[in-house]
């Protein structure tokens, strides 16, 4: 019984990440609000289509955030909290353009483990960092602990993406589908928040919502309506800065906010009281949304990140990129790249999805390419590319559209060796050239002049000593006869 159990949770992740609001049942930390931090596992992949399996290249989590932790573990209102934790690639590949998130919660005590903690800050740490392959980068960044901020305690919770397009740690439009958290306690003389967007009382067409569900979706042309209650928990009348913006997707790019359905205003709250905000659209195109509710009034904010899904084709990149960079001439490589529709889990379209590798003269170094139903699970594409020269700058450009030619998403991702802030990277890959080139160009010899060979001098005859010898021997021998007979007469 057991195990046809967990194979049907098995099942039953493999098809959450194309909603986009997957979060998978695997926690590694529970909070006391109920709180889990997800370590999720996107699913879902349609191998057949292309003979690709997306997971083996891309891995959701394998940005990891090590040791996150704020300096001080109680802070009290007014102070600073530092949070430093380490940042580390373990993909078998660079990754670039990367860009870190924070998000700040007050634990929701209440009612956290059905509607999350209470939002009350999110800011772009850094961004542009590369990580090559294993490598580590040290983090380390400040918060201000607003003054009126009440007694509790909060944590900050981390994001990582890569050209705010491709999420590797946590997913910063999810509520509580954290890459890594840092927790700690604040003193203060507020005992609660001078005011909160109940996080209890949403209504999404008039029905109660529950905000760690999964998201709604609606039909195109269908209304889509929201109420939402500020509560002023002061005996003083307090003026509310709200603001509501709707992205296409999430709001890590500008050009996701789409202005002619956002809005700003001031809210008055009478004393101990509340207002209720009511937020509708009815002509959304097919899309994963992301409504952002912000609040702000006397130092304090409350953020509220509502998503929903209008079904239909709405084509999008999981992930793309390369398997090594810098390049060597010579050097061999993988291009890839995966997509899936976006809106719902069931609708398909014909499209095509690219993926092009160029150099920065323009020159097209590779490409991926896929013709045919774009799917809710995950296709891939590969490209096995060699490298014809050396390249320490280089674009990667992925595209995908519809049968007609509408493009639905465009994402560059930009490798450039001159951001690494891998000194030993660099240095192997001077090295590495230098032993290319040497080999290609080996080192010159100096031909010998041409001379007109001068004429050998004639051998001297060589002397016939033996003959001189032995004729000298005859003439003594002959003279000691002549001598010895002479005596003899």
């Amino acid at each position: 019984m057991k195990k046809v159990f967990a194979v049907a949770i098995a099942l039953f992740l493999a098809i959450l990440y194309p909603l986009v609001c997957a979060q998978e049942g695997t926690a590694n930390e529970r909070f006391y609000d109920g709180t889990t931090l997800i370590d999720i596992g996107v699913g879902g992949t349609n191998v057949e289509a292309t003979g690709v399996n997306c997971f083996d290249y891309y891995r959701f989590g394998s940005i990891k955030f090590l040791f996150p932790h704020a300096t001080k573990r109680t802070y009290n209102a007014g102070e600073t909290a530092n949070i430093i934790a380490v940042v580390k690639n373990t993909n078998p590949y660079p990754v670039v353009q990367g860009n870190i998130w924070a998000q700040v919660y007050l634990i929701n005590e209440e009612s956290g483990n059905r509607q999350g903690s209470y939002m009350i800050d999110e800011f772009l740490v850094m961004e542009d960092l590369y990580l090559d392959t294993n490598q580590e980068y040290p983090l380390s960044f400040d918060w201000y602990i607003p003054e009126n901020s009440p007694s509790g305690e909060y944590y900050v919770a981390l994001f990582f993406q890569e050209a705010r397009a491709f999420n590797l740690a946590g997913l910063p439009f999810i509520n509580h589908v954290y890459g890594a958290v840092a927790r700690f306690n604040v003193e203060s003389s507020y005992e609660k928040q001078i005011f909160y967007i109940d996080r209890n009382s949403v209504l999404l067409n008039g029905n109660h919502v529950i905000l760690r569900h999964f998201a709604k979706e609606f039909t195109p042309g269908e209304k889509i309506s929201y109420e939402v209650r500020i509560i002023n928990t002061t005996p003083e009348p307090l003026s509310a800065f709200v603001e509501y913006e709707l992205y296409r997707w999430d709001s890590s790019k500008e050009e996701n906010l789409l202005r002619e359905h956002s809005k700003k205003r001031f809210v008055d709250i009478d004393a101990n009281s509340d207002e209720i905000i009511k937020i509708s659209f009815s002509d959304l195109r097919p899309a994963a949304y992301l409504l952002k509710i912000k609040a702000s009034a006397n130092g304090w904010s409350n953020i509220l990140n509502l998503r929903f899904s209008v079904k239909g084709s709405m084509g999008r990149f999981i992930f793309s990129g390369i398997d090594k960079f810098p390049l060597v001439k010579g050097n061999k490589f993988t291009l890839f790249s995966c997509f899936s529709n976006s809106t719902d889990w069931f609708t398909e379209f014909e499209g095509k999805a690219t993926a092009e590798l160029v150099t920065a003269d323009g020159k097209l170094l590779g490409r991926a390419e896929y013709n045919g139903v774009i799917t809710p699970k995950i296709i891939a594409i590969k490209k096995e590319i060699e490298a014809d020269e050396h390249y320490d700058k280089l674009y990667l450009i992925s595209k995908i559209m519809d049968k007609e030619g509408n493009l639905h998403q465009k994402v560059t991702i930009v490798y450039d060796l001159a951001k690494a802030r891998s000194a030993e990277l660099i240095e192997n890959y001077e090295k590495e050239k230098e032993g290319v080139e040497a080999v290609e160009t080996p080192v010159p010899t100096v031909p010998e002049e041409t001379q007109t060979p001068e004429p050998s001098p004639k051998p001297e005859p060589e002397q016939d000593y033996a003959g001189i010898i032995i004729a000298i021997i005859v003439l003594l021998a002959i003279l000691f006869a002549f001598i010895y007979l002479k005596k003899k007469k």
